[in-house]
């Protein structure tokens, strides 16, 4: 719990913690009034990196740089790199997914890094954070069930009292206010965890991982007709995450977000798919249109 608690305080300030560790490589860009095609980059790192396939690409139009992510051929490894979207310049080496600081600290958050040891079976960890997000949601819950008439006393201490009782009152008021907070942290963490081993175990139970050995979409798709087209389909959509077909039954899919009045809304929450041998547009989802379910997912 603790562990759980550290990193994931920590990881709120991401983004600002590698500006601090890494000053002269936060991959900070100059944003210009347009990207170069998304065909030219890709075409750029398929020769720059001719071992690996391009698994996905985390697109920015603003001073951040790129992120593409690689998937090595005949094997399950993935990378990332960063790379200038306005004029193509590559900024940094292929490395693993949890190679920076943050990345790996993020991966001792959810998985308290069970996943890689071969000796223990592959989602570990991330069954281990499953649980533990229980136990803190069974503390929360509780905790409310037994100081049920909190407000009668919430900002009580009886500080002349024992050390004992003193203490007793901080814990109870400070247990109240917190639940609300504890009991959300423990619904979205648990359900991140839950889908990760869901995907794993469940959906790939009777199959063996697919090993991506070249690209599985036609080479005559062009990838920033895609981008164009999605602005149509979906209003207001701005893709953000492209993701190839990384499996025989998958297609392309461009995740985005859109202009919404719920301030919760994620910027990966929409998708627009495409048939990943003829680039035909197959389907969309728009948050702002399914039911009030789908979008407190989306929120967490």
């Amino acid at each position: 719990m603790i562990v759980i608690s550290i990193t994931g305080s920590v990881l709120v300030f991401k983004s600002e913690i590698d500006g601090l560790l890494m000053p002269s490589s936060h991959f900070v860009v100059n944003a210009l009034p347009e990207r170069m095609p998304i065909d030219t980059l890709i075409a750029k790192t398929e020769h720059a990196y001719p071992e690996y396939v391009v698994g996905s690409w985390e697109i920015f139009n603003d001073d951040t740089a790129d992120r593409v992510y690689l998937v090595k051929r005949g094997t399950e490894q993935w990378y990332k790199f960063h790379l200038n979207q306005y004029t193509g310049d590559i900024l940094s080496e292929p490395v693993g997914t949890s190679h920076y600081f943050t990345d790996w600290f993020l991966e001792l958050h959810y998985t308290f890094l069970l996943n890689d040891f071969k000796n223990l079976p592959g989602q570990t960890g991330t069954v281990l954070g499953f649980f533990f997000a229980l136990f803190l949601l069974v503390l929360g819950i509780t905790g409310l069930i037994i100081y049920r008439k909190f407000w009668q006393r919430l900002f009580s201490v009886r500080w002349r009292a024992t050390l004992q009782i003193v203490l007793s009152d901080i814990h109870k008021m400070t247990g109240v206010i917190g639940s609300p907070i504890i009991i959300i942290l423990a619904i979205t963490g648990g359900y991140f965890n839950w889908a990760v081993w869901y995907h794993e175990v469940i959906e790939h139970a009777e199959e063996e991982h697919f090993v991506l050995t070249k690209n599985l979409h036609s080479s005559d798709i062009s990838f920033q007709r895609i981008l164009d087209d999605s602005k149509k389909q979906i209003p207001t959509f701005n893709g953000t995450f492209l993701v190839m077909p990384l499996e025989p039954d998958e297609n392309i899919t461009l995740f985005g977000e859109v202009d919404t009045a719920n301030p919760l809304a994620s910027e990966y929450a929409n998708t627009v798919s495409y048939n990943k041998l003829t680039g035909e547009h197959i389907a969309n989802w728009d948050i702002r249109e399914v039911g009030v379910g789908w979008q407190v997912i989306d929120s967490f």
